[in-house]
């Protein structure tokens, strides 16, 4: 290829032509194009770059992996242990870069090591093709990094979307000479079986090769829309500030303030993501949003947890005086409609409790009102009766509503005897407790009522 006139020609005609594999594997195409770093046909390429607007790569043999974190630092220091060099003919008239790529510690290209520092400092392939471009160009930029010489990628598009001519053709000659005028031409392989390719922020689906990672790398720097990271701890503090908000405004305040504020702060930070990442910065939004989803589930689980609490706790309250049958009904159903039926209304209320309240203690008059309704109530509810109310010494209960009794009279009449025989049997303890005693006056009436909601 180096040596066709085609490409001579694109070598006289564009801004800088660029070499992204290793000038070695490249040249060779397993083919006695050059063999030896002395031969002819190496004189001769050497002479084709006269215009020195070419880079050529090299590859640094490192002695671990290193990857890069979170915040934007390689995870150990880097040793090369050696560097795979072009043909010393060639260094005279071109550039050197390397074009190694770091993964970040989840696998995936984010960043570029635009200069590496080790005793010697090695620059990229892609800051030897921006330097070069911009001379030419007689200008000056600077690039934005990290104290460690790293910035994030701002991809400008998913893999294979840079314009591009295959070797054949170049070698056909089918291709417009005028898409490579004042530009900048990479030459690399696209071929899944080199490895040369990578998972990178753009598409986590589908491998970019080296060649568009080096592209991409260059269009960031020309366009000065290199990303840097902010700094972890400042994020781990609005991180923290956020999620301490959070859970006060969750412990302060019922379900649709919760709500309205967690959505809120999630919205605000997305804005505020897109704005820093216009301006160049990068932060994690990933794990505001997260612990904000989080903290709000654990608060709707915490008010499911308590209203099935309170269920529970009503539902026991109720199944003490109401059959379990008419609980069931009544939490269940949140529409009755208002009816007429004929039903048996029983009235029990404590004869001369008035005189005997005003000669007792609260607490002890509380506790003799319980032992009495609790012991009339039951009586009720044996007899399938439903208790309206309560209404300071005295009971209402239905027979006939919310569910149909059969007998209704019967039962009514039944259960205000039952009220009367186990009064009598606990008066006998209550006068021991007390020093007095008291009886339920009862009355029952049977007739036509309006039944439901009012």
């Amino acid at each position: 290829i180096l040596y066709h006139s085609i490409l001579q020609y694109i070598w006289d005609h564009c801004t800088i032509f660029l070499i992204t594999c290793h000038a070695k594997h490249f040249i060779s195409f397993n083919s006695p194009l050059i063999t030896t770093d002395n031969s002819e046909y190496s004189e001769k390429l050497a002479a084709i770059c006269y215009n020195k607007n070419i880079v050529i790569s090299n590859k640094l043999n490192l002695e671990s992996s290193v990857s890069i974190l979170d915040d934007a630092k390689l995870s150990r220091n880097i040793n090369v242990k050696s560097v795979l060099n072009p043909y010393e003919s060639l260094k005279e008239n071109v550039e050197v870069g390397y074009t190694n790529v770091i993964y970040d510690h989840d696998g995936i290209v984010r960043h570029y090591p635009w200069k590496i520092e080790n005793g010697e400092s090695y620059d990229s392939f892609a800051k030897k093709c921006f330097d070069l471009y911009n001379s030419k160009l007689k200008r000056t930029i600077e690039v934005e990094t990290t104290n460690e010489d790293i910035f994030g990628i701002h991809f400008s598009g998913a893999p294979m979307h840079y314009l591009e001519y295959s070797y054949d053709d170049i070698m056909t000659n089918n291709y417009d000479k005028s898409n490579l005028a004042g530009k900048i031409v990479l030459i690399g392989f696209y071929d899944y079986a080199l490895a040369d390719g990578y998972f990178t922020a753009a598409d986590r689906s589908n491998v970019m090769f080296n060649v568009e990672v080096q592209a991409n790398a260059i269009e960031c720097a020309l366009n000065e829309t290199t990303i840097i990271d902010v700094p972890l701890k400042y994020q781990l503090l609005v991180l923290y500030i956020t999620c301490i908000i959070t859970i006060m405004i969750a412990l302060t305040c019922n379900l649709l303030p919760t709500t309205i504020f967690s959505v809120s702060i999630s919205a605000t930070n997305i804005l505020i993501s897109n704005i820093l990442w216009s301006n160049g910065r990068a932060v994690h939004l990933l794990y505001i949003l997260i612990n904000t989803a989080f903290i709000y589930v654990i608060y709707i689980l915490i008010c499911l947890q308590k209203e099935r609490s309170g269920n529970f706790t009503m539902r026991n309250k109720f199944d003490e005086v109401l059959d379990k049958n008419i609980t069931s009904k009544i939490l269940k159903e949140t529409d009755i409609v208002s009816t007429k039926k004929n039903i048996c209304v029983m009235f029990a209320d404590l004869r001369n409790f008035t005189a005997v309240s005003s000669m007792m203690n609260t607490d002890d008059l509380v506790n003799m009102l319980n032992e009495y309704f609790d012991a009339a109530a039951q009586c009720i509810k044996d007899n399938e009766g439903t208790i309206d109310k309560y209404n300071g010494d005295d009971i209402m209960a239905l027979w006939g509503a919310p569910n149909e009794v059969e007998d209704c009279v019967y039962k009514a009449c039944k259960a205000a005897l039952d009220i009367t025989h186990k009064i009598e049997e606990i008066n006998k303890t209550i006068y021991s407790k007390y020093d007095r005693s008291l009886t339920f006056g009862i009355g029952i009436n049977y007739g036509e009522a309006v039944i439901g909601y009012i």
